[in-house]
């Protein structure tokens, strides 16, 4: 986060940066979890519910930026990306990756 908020600093181009790294991780995650197997009928439904309300965030994400200034936008993306971020260091302990590529290829 220290990163892209010196790299890009205007809101625009953090967004912008940040949606491509969300989703290249969340293609990777997807992907590992394709091959894990883990998507059966019910799960495919939700993720359908589940892409639906992403496209709405997206547009509503895409116009909040232009309401704030830049020092609020600042605080409102960093600190739920920071509680985000806490929350997977203690779900998994403080021990690395996620478990990717369980079954060797």
């Amino acid at each position: 986060m220290i990163y892209m908020s010196a790299k890009a600093p205007d809101k625009e181009r953090f967004r912008a940066a940040l949606s491509g790294i969300w989703l290249i991780l969340n293609s990777i995650i997807l992907g590992e979890r394709i091959y894990n197997g883990y998507f059966d009928a019910r799960i495919l439904a939700v993720g359908v519910l589940a892409v639906a309300l992403v496209f709405g965030g997206v547009h509503i994400g895409g116009r909040l930026p232009k309401r704030v200034s830049q020092s609020r936008f600042v605080g409102l993306t960093n600190v739920p990306l920071a509680v985000s971020g806490l929350s997977l260091i203690v779900k998994r302990g403080g021990n690395g990756a996620s478990g990717f590529c369980r079954r060797s290829f």
